[in-house]
């Protein structure tokens, strides 16, 4: 039977269906009126008659759970019609029922209306009277409601978060998905993936649903979720506008479909092709945007479009490129005969700027273009959030004290939160690599003493102790990280799952002090439960932003840890460490090696790792500085570490052909107005005196914490002290290569202007090939191969060299024309020679070259003149900057 005149909107069926309560009894001529109607459209029965609808809708009622469609049958009057109020019926109902109440009857007549809707949707009964029968549901499953987010990444379709709720009808209930082929599912939650098939080009996945014991009269309820990942493109997407369809699979009561945007927001956004208003929000860490969520009763084989359009316009940009070099394609002099010296300048002039505006909207063009093409990032759907259930395996295996000690438990928290009391002296050093930058760390370590147990009754001396080498933000890498010791060799790193149960056993500790119990199984009921919210974030996977998917919210763990009346106040810092304890590892991880110490506690590790310095191109300086190919010279380098330690030491070894130029701190202007924490004398940060060198050394003691600044209305951001340095090439470098290319083409461009000029008919081509050397010789020298460091080629140089090979290609043109065209165009000639040059267009040249090689000497001459001011002042010169 053709199905497709059923309805896709307006009201839901099962709300239809529970009206029939007010035009109860319920019989044939019922099914003659607008809800009957509407429930024959959604079944397919508009072709019988009411007597054999009603005789279906009977037939249907049977299949359902006995208890609910006992209560949808007398609300409705199907069995009795003495009873003329809905009240009376639920009476009669009741008195044959005495656990159940009128507001119990409201309940089931619910349930049985969204189930029996369910079935009808389904076409389960369709068949001829004589063959009516109980229909098996597909899978045992009904949805009732179906919850769709479609998120979007910078212009990139990322995949579906799926929320499934439903009637499961027997105990064997599975729920079919079919997905795109290479899609996967992640973060499934109460449901197992069964089966995978791939099947006609997509991927089915058989997942099945978790059972909850079900109340008297109603079928178990089901609610799972799951995420559906789709596969990157192969190829970058080239138009900026995306279609994505949604297929509506099984029939369902309630379809919401909702669109999340990730980054950059689209432009516009179309429905089922209407335009949908799109609101900002503002989450936990990150901005999206939703557009209004579409709600409808969802049927098997429809479908929900959305067509979404990213970026700026770009078209326009092109329309102006088009326009602006239109002026330079046609030949005016061709087309309207001789135009005068006068006319002819303007028309070349006119040609020359419009070429110029032409190729900068033709670059604004493809910027817009390209904006989203290169964005990629991890998937952040398929972050899989760790279930609650693995929070109790930590908290049993915290009970055993063999890990650690109580005083290793110690030292470790005051190494997480307060690591300055740890680390006396740390020493951080860059060396700038090829292309990358290697960093190592020396870390001098010295465990408080009243930290450590004190050797009495036969209680052994503490001889290693867990200690946090690095703290950083979860969902950061560290490439190519080593520990070691002081005598070089490797130490061992804890395993994640091994750091896991540390600080699950450090918190336990703790909250033994806290409480005033002796032993790990005596932690009161409420503390117990306060470990595991603390656990649960400390375990929560987070993305880079700090967003941490699909986790309960957790707030004030530590109100529910109750200290006795006459608690001390070291049990009340042992609640304030265990607190501020989560809170650092909430957000961030620790790497920790087991660390030996001598008989003072004092001990020594180094670690190094591999960083890759960040392009800053926020300036159209540094942008032409990257398509020039010059390397960048100003590094910022992050003091973050000076405060987790007493003495902190900076150093950045540059390469022999640098020099070190100008060093300052940047910000952290709040941050030095501050105060370290248990430290009474104001922060001191001092840089080396002598400039010229091609190393910098950085040394700062009592350095805060970054402090929290305001950037705007309800807007704020920590500080992140930093370091910037500025190096320069140490003379001669590529700035004397491109002084000697640009005196080189003033030089030829002067003499053959000179020869050109006063002897115009000269027959040789010579000068053509002595134009072209300086642009052969300052590719050569600038351009010939690709730097080989991270610091490599200024940009002045770059810009210098590209000048030559300019001035160099049209002056050879300028020659070919003399020669070529003196016969059609009169070149003008000046009343009286200026540098020997009577020509204006070879005058024009030799002033551009000129003026090439003056700014390119001057600015090599002055930072040789500094270069020999640093390199031959004596140590006492120089400014010191000093903070303190």
């Amino acid at each position: 039977m053709d199905r497709s005149h059923r309805r896709t909107a307006g009201t839901a069926l099962d709300q239809v269906l529970l009206g029939l309560r007010d035009t109860a009894p319920v019989t044939a001529d019922v099914l003659l009126t607008e809800p009957g109607a509407a429930i024959r459209a959604a079944a397919g029965w508009t072709e019988d008659t009411p007597d054999v609808a009603l005789l279906r809708l009977r037939t249907a009622l049977d299949a359902l759970e006995p208890l609910a469609a006992a209560a949808l049958r007398a609300a409705w009057g199907l069995d009795s019609d003495k009873e003329t109020t809905l009240q009376a019926r639920r009476l009669a109902f009741t008195g044959g029922h005495p656990d159940l109440d009128e507001a119990d009857c409201s309940h089931l007549e619910e349930q049985a209306s969204q189930e029996l809707a369910l079935r009808l949707m389904g076409g389960h009964y369709s068949a001829a009277p004589e063959r009516l029968r109980r229909p098996s549901v597909p899978g045992g499953f009904l949805v009732r409601e179906h919850r769709v987010t479609t998120v979007y990444v910078d212009g990139r379709l990322e995949g579906r978060r799926h929320l499934v709720g439903g009637f499961a009808v027997d105990a064997s209930a599975h729920f079919t998905y079919r997905a795109a082929d290479g899609a996967r599912l992640a973060r499934v939650e109460d449901a197992t993936v069964v089966e995978t098939r791939l099947v006609g080009g997509g991927t089915e996945f058989v997942l099945r649903p978790g059972l909850h014991p079900p109340g008297p009269g109603r079928r178990p309820p089901v609610e799972f979720t799951f995420v559906e990942a789709l596969p990157k493109p192969v190829r970058l997407r080239r138009s900026r506008r995306m279609t994505d369809r949604f297929d509506v699979q099984l029939p369902v009561l309630r379809l919401t479909h909702r669109l999340e945007f990730l980054g950059e927001p689209p432009r516009a956004v179309r429905v089922d092709g209407a335009k949908r208003v799109l609101s900002e929000h503002t989450g936990a860490s990150f901005d999206w945007r939703e557009s209004a969520q579409v709600e409808r009763v969802g049927v098997a084989g429809t479908s929900i479009s959305t067509t979404s359009v990213w970026g700026p316009v770009r078209w326009p940009s092109l329309a102006l490129a088009v326009f602006f070099a239109l002026p330079a394609v046609p030949d005016l002099p061709l087309l309207l005969g001789d135009l005068g010296d006068l006319g002819l300048g303007v028309w070349t002039g006119v040609q020359a700027v419009s070429f110029c505006l032409a190729l900068g909207a033709l670059f604004a063009y493809f910027r817009r273009r390209h904006q989203l093409r290169f964005k990629s990032g991890h998937g952040i759907l398929t972050l899989r959030q760790v279930p609650p259930s693995a929070i109790a395996p930590l908290q049993e295996a915290a009970i055993d004290t063999k890990l650690c000690s109580a005083a290793q438990a110690l030292i470790f928290a005051q190494g997480v939160v307060q690591s300055r009391q740890l680390r006396q002296r740390l020493v951080e050093t860059y060396e700038l690599d090829q292309r990358t930058v290697r960093q190592r760390v020396s870390i001098d370590v010295e465990v408080p003493r009243k930290l450590l147990p004190r050797e009495a009754n036969g209680r052994k001396r503490l001889t290693s102790v867990y200690f946090p080498v690095l703290i950083p933000r979860k969902s950061k890498f560290q490439d190519d990280f080593s520990v070691y010791g002081a005598d070089g060799e490797a130490l061992h790193v804890l395993p994640y799952r091994q750091y896991l149960q540390l600080a699950a056993t450090v918190l336990r500790q703790l909250l033994m002090s806290a409480t005033g119990v002796t032993t790990p199984q005596a932690l009161p009921e409420a503390a117990v439960e306060a470990e595991r919210a603390a656990l649960t974030l400390m375990v929560a996977r987070r993305s880079a932003d700090g967003f941490a998917p699909d986790m309960a919210k957790v707030d004030n763990w530590e109100s529910r840890v109750r200290l006795p009346a006459n608690a001390s106040p070291a049990q009340q810092n042992a609640l304030r460490l265990a607190v501020d304890f989560v809170r650092m590892l909430t957000f961030n991880y620790a790497i920790v090696v087991p660390l030996p110490i001598d008989c003072h506690g004092r001990a020594l590790v180094k670690f190094q790792q591999t960083l890759v310095p960040e392009l800053n191109l926020s300036s159209r300086r540094q942008r032409l500085a990257l398509l020039l190919g010059a390397r960048p010279i100003d590094l910022t380098f992050s003091i973050v570490m000076a405060s987790t330690c007493q003495s902190y030491h900076l150093r950045v070894t540059g390469t022999d052909d640098l020099y070190l130029g100008d060093q300052n701190l940047v910000d952290s202007a709040a941050t030095l107005h501050g105060q370290a924490k248990h430290e009474y004398v104001p922060p001191h940060v001092r840089f080396r005196r002598r400039l010229g060198q091609p190393h910098a050394h950085v040394y700062t003691r009592f350095f805060p914490e970054p402090a929290e600044v305001v950037t705007g209305p309800r807007q704020r951001r920590f500080e992140r002290p930093s370091v910037r340095l500025k190096f320069f090439e140490t003379p001669p470098g590529s700035l004397f290569r491109a002084v000697v290319s640009a005196l080189a083409c003033l030089a030829l461009v002067w003499i053959v202007g000179v020869v050109s000029s006063r002897t115009p008919d000269a027959d040789t081509d010579a000068p053509a090939f002595l134009l072209v050397f300086p642009a052969v010789v300052g590719a050569w020298l600038g351009f010939d191969a690709a730097g080989r460091r991270l610091l490599e080629g200024t940009l002045a140089a770059r810009i210098s060299l590209s000048c030559t090979v300019l001035i160099s290609i049209v002056s050879t043109g300028l020659f070919l024309g003399h020669k070529g065209l003196d016969d059609v165009i009169s070149w003008h000639r000046l009343p009286v020679s200026v540098l020997w040059v009577n020509d204006w267009s070879w005058l024009v040249a030799v002033l551009l070259s000129g003026a090439n090689a003056f700014v390119t000497a001057v600015i090599y001459l002055r930072r040789t003149a500094f270069y020999s001011y640093l390199a031959t002042r004596a140590q006492g010169e120089g400014e010191v900057l000093a903070n303190g």
